[in-house]
């Protein structure tokens, strides 16, 4: 495997600050943007995060109230099974 793949393979999560620093620079890089172009996408890549926490955490209360007790421990385990380390 080449150190390009492996690198893409084991970038941080979106939603850590690594991972918006990450994706923010690089979409600065590629898309060449001015400072005031870069301010503006910072904040519009901020909202979205925002959105982003917003629907996952209602999403996630939503699928928790369907489950029973037992059905919200697994369900938990697979979440976690899912964190980067």
């Amino acid at each position: 495997m080449s150190f390009g793949a492996h690198q893409r393979l084991h970038q941080p999560a979106f939603d850590t600050a690594a991972g918006k620093s990450a994706y923010f620079a690089r979409i600065q890089r590629e898309l060449d943007l001015t400072p005031a172009q870069a301010q503006q996408m910072q904040s519009i890549l901020n909202d979205l995060w925002k959105y982003y926490q917003v629907v996952i955490t209602d999403s996630r209360t939503r699928v928790e109230q369907v489950l029973t007790e037992e059905q919200r421990k697994k369900f938990e385990h697979i979440l976690q099974e899912r964190q980067p380390r």
